[in-house]
C-alpha cells in the first residue's frame, strides 16, 4: 500500500519539503508520482532508505556526499575511503572550533582578570593576531596524517602563475563544481605538482574534488589519481597576502626543523574544508606535504 508524501514525511520524522529536496537531488524518488494532479507517494520499504539517509546526514555529511554512500554499486574500498575523507572533514573543523575556543577563553581571562571590554578589543585586532599567529609558528608541532589513495577531477592550469591565474582558474572551477559527478567529500583540493616534461619553471596545479570513481568527466576538466601518502599538515590563517610567507616558513623552516623530506618536489596540497572563509581573518585553509617516510 502507498503512502500519501504526507503521512510519509511525518512517520519519517521529516517535512514535506525535505522530501521534495531529497527528489530534487535524487536522494528518494516516489514510488509514484500521479501524473493529473502532481500528488506523490512513497513505498512502506522507502523508510529504510530514508532513515540511512537522516543517519548519513546527522553524522554531518553533506547531502551530495551522500548520494554517493548511497549508491548501490559503490565499492566496500570506496565507502571507507568516503569514511576516511568525512573523519579527516570533522577533525579539521573540531581544530578549528578548538582554536575559537582558546580565543574565547582568552577574552573571558583578560575580563575576570580586571581587563576592560577595551582591552579585549585591542586583543583582538589583525595586529595582535598576527604576532600570536607568529609565536605560535615558532612553536608548532607538525601534525603527520595518512591519507588515502585519492581521485581527483577538475579543472587544470599548467605555468608560472605570473599573473595569478590559479585564482582565475578557481573562479572558473566554482562555477562548473555542480557538474562534477560522485563526489564524496565537501573540502576542495588545490593540488601542485610537477609533470615529466614541463619546460623549466612551470608546474601544475589542479582545483578539483575527489571522487569516488572516474565517470561522467566533464567536458575540459582534467583527472589526477594520488597513491596514500603521509603529508605533514599546515595551517594558514588569514590573509591571502601572507599566505606566501607561510609557504617559506614550511620549505626554509617549518620542514627542515622537524627533519622531514618532502617525497616528491613540487607536490602539495591545498585543503579547503569548511573553515576556510575566502581568507577573511577568521579563515583557515590547510596545506598537505607529502613526506618521506
Amino acid at each position: 500500500m502507498l503512502i500519501k508524501i504526507g503521512d510519509f514525511a511525518k512517520e519519517g520524522g521529516v517535512s514535506v519539503k525535505a522530501l521534495r529536496h531529497y527528489e530534487k537531488l535524487g536522494l528518494l524518488q516516489p514510488a509514484w508520482v500521479n501524473r493529473f494532479n502532481g500528488y506523490r507517494y512513497y513505498a512502506p520499504e522507502q523508510f529504510t532508505r530514508l532513515d540511512l539517509l537522516q543517519a548519513y546526514k546527522h553524522a554531518g555529511f553533506p547531502l551530495k556526499q551522500i548520494a554517493a554512500l548511497l549508491d548501490p554499486h559503490l565499492s566496500g574500498r570506496d565507502f571507507c575511503v568516503i569514511l576516511e575523507q568525512h573523519a579527516q572533514t570533522l577533525q579539521d573543523q573540531a581544530a578549528a572550533l578548538q582554536n575559537k575556543l582558546t580565543v574565547v577563553a582568552a577574552c573571558r581571562a583578560c575580563l575576570q582578570q580586571g581587563g576592560t571590554r577595551s582591552d579585549v578589543e585591542r586583543s583582538l585586532s589583525n595586529r595582535k593576531h598576527i604576532q600570536i599567529s607568529e609565536k605560535l609558528e615558532e612553536t608548532m608541532n607538525i601534525p603527520v596524517k595518512s591519507l588515502p589513495a585519492l581521485k581527483l577531477v577538475g579543472l587544470r592550469y599548467q605555468g608560472k602563475n605570473e599573473n595569478n591565474e590559479i585564482a582565475d582558474t578557481w573562479t572558473a572551477f566554482n562555477q562548473r563544481t555542480q557538474e562534477i559527478k560522485n563526489v564524496i567529500n565537501s573540502a576542495a583540493y588545490g593540488v601542485c605538482f610537477i609533470p615529466e616534461g614541463l619546460p623549466e619553471g612551470e608546474f601544475a596545479y589542479l582545483c578539483a574534488f575527489p571522487v569516488s570513481e572516474f565517470r561522467d568527466i566533464p567536458a575540459g576538466m582534467a583527472t589526477l589519481e594520488l597513491e596514500p601518502i603521509q603529508a605533514a599538515v599546515f595551517e594558514h590563517r588569514g590573509a591571502y597576502e601572507t599566505l606566501g610567507k607561510t609557504y617559506a616558513n614550511i620549505y626554509q623552516k617549518w620542514l627542515p626543523e622537524a627533519g622531514f623530506e618532502p617525497l616528491k618536489k613540487g607536490l602539495d596540497m591545498e585543503v579547503y574544508t569548511d573553515a576556510f572563509k575566502d581568507f577573511a581573518p577568521d579563515s583557515v585553509m590547510y596545506i598537505y606535504v607529502p613526506i618521506q617516510t
